[in-house]
């Protein structure tokens, strides 16, 4: 199993996890994974599958000694462009959630299903900016791009143009995007995004964190929505964190995801005409943010930067605020209408939250098909032996 041992070392070296890392997240005894990797100790089957899953390849492609770059490229760019300080296991977690995310593709396939990815950027294709244009001139022509994609957003999913997005959870069903849940240890995690052909489009996020406020949530999968939406050929934005509108950046990505996201949820002719209604009501500064905030669905820190930039507030009005809270009819409005499969749906049983929904879906759908067989189904959903995937099927439409 020389081959297996050294695709074993190519991964874990490629997902920058060093042998401790991974001997602690397993429980294995220290030292025994470098043993096992220079050959000195045997590489049990057993122990081969839980390394290769761990790593997010497919066990048998690393026993028959198949090329892994392929499989762990999409997790590698986001290593690169991410803050170099996250947790080791994050990466684990991120290259498991991709290799599922390649079984989609090829349960689409089977299932005869369209190509959600070429149909995205076949409607959505942006064309990239000249990077020689004057800075100046480059941040309008960003600016113009931004509101022609919310326009274009809300257009496809027959929104009005100022009205408030109903859910973002299914916004994003309706473009085409794969919504994944999943809770990492790392809190500051907010979201990333998966869209090369292989694994996307994937928005995959965190429940973990800030993303429990209905709110919050739908900001992040707006922002996440932004960077799946850009042209291929500019930089990939790493692993998003929480809280990262409002600070300084020079990253012109980061910027126009955050323009967007806010944008997308409370556009600015909406803001503006709430704002001189809320004016002529002689509505306090905090009244007319908790308006805002209840109308929308967005955070008060989001309802705040929308009045200072569409709705002419002045800073010190804003400085001089004392945070609010939606109302706690609304919030409740807004976390029905968020509500992700993890959070609601207890059927799916032994099924993680990262394999439920859409990916669950196809599972059932290919087994009820028989394009798959019993045991690759419950491989597939990582239920328990024991599942009644019988039970499961009612989570399939007819």
């Amino acid at each position: 199993m020389s081959s297996a041992r050294e695709a074993l070392r190519q991964a874990r070296l490629l997902l920058r996890l060093g042998t401790d890392d991974v001997e602690r997240s397993l429980g294995l005894t220290p030292g025994c994974l470098a043993a096992i990797e220079d050959g000195h100790v045997a590489l049990e089957t057993a122990l081969l599958d839980e390394l290769a899953v761990f790593y997010g390849l497919h066990p048998a492609d690393v026993a028959q000694a198949r090329p892994i770059e392929t499989s762990l490229a999409a997790v590698r760019e986001l290593i690169e462009a991410s803050a170099a300080d996250l947790a080791p296991s994050l990466w684990s977690d991120i290259a498991r959630i991709a290799a599922v995310r390649e079984d989609v593709k090829r349960l689409e396939r089977a299932l005869v299903k369209p190509d959600r990815y070429m149909v995205l950027y076949t409607f959505f294709g942006q064309k990239k900016e000249d990077e020689t244009t004057e800075i100046e001139q480059r941040d309008r022509a960003t600016w113009r791009k931004t509101m022609a994609l919310v326009g274009k957003v809300r257009a496809h999913q027959q929104i009005d143009p100022e009205d408030p997005v109903p859910s973002m959870r299914d916004l994003v069903a309706g473009l085409g995007i794969e919504l994944v849940c999943a809770e990492f240890a790392d809190a500051r995690v907010a979201a990333f995004a998966l869209r090369d052909a292989a694994h996307g489009p994937t928005i995959v996020l965190n429940l973990s964190g800030a993303n429990a406020s209905p709110c919050v949530r739908r900001r992040t999968i707006a922002q996440q929505i932004c960077h799946l939406l850009q042209d291929e050929t500019t930089r990939r934005p790493g692993v998003q964190f929480y809280e990262s509108a409002g600070t300084a950046t020079a990253d012109p990505i980061a910027t126009m995801a955050d323009h967007f996201a806010d944008a997308l949820l409370a556009p600015d002719h909406a803001v503006r005409r709430d704002r001189q209604r809320m004016k002529r009501e002689k509505l306090s500064v905090a009244a007319q943010v908790q308006q805002l905030m209840d109308r929308f669905g967005i955070s008060f820190e989001t309802a705040c930067r929308r009045l200072r930039h569409a709705g002419g507030l002045s800073d010190g009005e804003i400085q001089a605020l004392e945070p609010v809270a939606l109302d706690a009819r609304r919030l409740s409005e807004w976390s029905t209408a968020e509500a992700t499969v993890a959070d609601a749906d207890v059927r799916w049983g032994s099924v993680p939250a990262d394999r439920r929904g859409y990916v669950g879906r196809l599972v059932l759908e290919a087994w009820r098909s028989k394009s798959i067989d019993r045991r690759q189904a419950i491989d597939l959903l990582q239920a328990a032996p024991d599942e009644h995937l019988e039970d499961l099927l009612g989570l399939v439409p007819d």
